[in-house]
């Protein structure tokens, strides 16, 4: 199982490289009107924790 996820990963990664802007925008104005730590469940990759991690976001990600 683990090979077959970062197999999937890898293409992942490439085919949905980066969160939309607008997006990020959402989660951004979400964290901040929380004023706590996040905790993204299915966090995946990271394509939208880390730029929020990266902006000083408070966030844990947690996947299976």
């Amino acid at each position: 199982v683990a090979m077959n996820y970062s197999a999937w990963a890898d293409w992942y990664d490439i085919f949905y490289s980066g969160a939309d802007p607008a997006e990020l925008n959402f989660y951004q104005g979400i964290c901040k009107a929380i004023q706590g730590p996040i905790l993204e469940i299915g966090v995946g990759t990271g394509r939208v924790s880390l730029p929020l991690a990266q902006a000083g976001m408070e966030i844990v990600g947690i996947d299976l």
